[in-house]
């Protein structure tokens, strides 16, 4: 992740979202480990987060927990940017961009 609703992430935190192509997803919000499951239907996505681990960190990295699963809760659609960077957001506001990462075998 490159930015969430607008504030960043905070250095050296570790906040990622994978999206698996059976429609699963897993990720980490820079302190707790989540699944759950998205759809995509043309340019419309929905995005359930069904659980996440419950570790205690600081409170910036909760604070920015808490900012991050609200943006994916609340996402509606999905676009690429110009440098091919994932953009999800809800009604035309962006709230996630995120850098492709391809995982090796």
């Amino acid at each position: 992740m490159e930015d969430i609703a607008g504030r960043g992430i905070i250095d050296y935190s570790r906040v990622e979202l994978l999206l698996e192509l059976d429609g699963q997803l897993s990720g980490s919000t820079g302190c707790n480990l989540l699944i759950g499951r998205y759809r995509v239907e043309g340019s419309a996505m929905t995005i359930n987060v069904v659980t996440t681990t419950r570790k205690v960190c600081p409170e910036a990295l909760m604070y920015q927990e808490r900012v991050f699963l609200g943006a994916i809760e609340s996402i509606d659609s999905y676009r690429f940017d110009p440098t091919g960077a994932l953009v999800l957001q809800d009604d035309n506001q962006p709230w996630i961009l995120a850098q492709p990462y391809e995982r090796r075998p």
